[in-house]
């Protein structure tokens, strides 16, 4: 990195958290965002290297899980007939490292919840093949 990349970085204006999050949240394995990050909301969507209908089932589940552990805010909707996951960051006060840290969060979670899955399809094809 030369002199002015690293200068220009130092003093570069730090990234909303919407837009700090959707990156980090981006970087997970089977993540997958769905809007451009231009405002405060992400939307995002899990299981992408599935089928459609499993990674519906993986973003709900998702979704459900991290409103169960309290780890932040998510709503489900739907965007293009497919499950999304909604999180708006509305507080001013929001700072990098509270972004940061509810990203982690939440690839924690869809952590947990693939894992899950996948502990599941390998019981199912233990029990099939014996």
């Amino acid at each position: 990195m030369t002199d002015d990349t690293h200068k220009a970085l130092k003093t570069a204006a730090p990234l909303a958290p919407s837009c700090r999050i959707a990156r980090r949240l981006a970087l997970g394995p089977g993540v997958a965002l769905v809007n451009e990050n231009e405002s405060n909301e992400v939307i995002a969507r899990f299981g992408s290297s599935y089928d459609d209908a499993l990674a519906d089932q993986l973003t709900l589940r998702t979704i459900a899980r991290i409103q169960a552990q309290g780890v932040g805010d998510v709503r489900a909707a739907v965007w293009q007939g497919r499950a999304v996951m909604r999180l708006s960051v509305i507080a001013w006060a929001t700072t990098g490292h509270d972004a940061d840290c509810a990203a982690d969060a939440i690839l924690s979670t869809w952590n947990q919840v693939h894992g899950d899955y996948l502990c599941q399809e390998r019981e199912a094809m233990a029990l099939a093949f014996g």
